[in-house]
């Protein structure tokens, strides 16, 4: 994970307009895991308010997508609406979404260097035609 001086000195060098981005639409446009682990790894996805992935077979199971969306989730804490609809998590990515949060929450309430940040202040996630089961797990 970078130190904030590393965040800081890449935040500076993303475009002016970049630094002030707040929504972003990846709907349909075939992202996949390697996308997914460099908008994670992204120091602007932290501000990220609405991020939208849906109909993007490429997050399926088999892919591995799971780990990044939830480096990514957990580390989007003014994250209020996540779509992922049609996306193809199955359980395992479902699982990993779950993790996050989780994780986000473990990590605002339990000390380290993660106490004292805000929770997650997610409101919606949209999770339609995953294939989400109810053995999910």
């Amino acid at each position: 994970m970078a130190q904030d001086g590393d965040a800081a000195t890449a935040e500076a060098q993303l475009p002016r307009e970049w630094r002030a981005l707040q929504h972003l639409d990846l709907n349909e446009v075939g992202l996949g895991p390697e996308g997914l682990a460099a908008l994670a790894a992204c120091p602007g996805a932290q501000r990220l308010v609405t991020l939208a992935c849906s109909r993007n077979p490429g997050l399926g199971p088999s892919g591995g997508a799971e780990a990044h969306l939830q480096r990514l989730v957990a580390g989007a804490r003014r994250l209020r609406r996540l779509q992922l609809d049609g996306a193809g998590l199955g359980d395992a990515g479902g699982r990993g979404v779950a993790a996050a949060l989780a994780q986000a929450e473990e990590q605002q309430q339990g000390g380290g260097e993660e106490a004292g940040r805000p929770a997650l202040a997610l409101a919606e996630l949209s999770l339609a035609g995953t294939g989400l089961t109810d053995d999910g797990g």
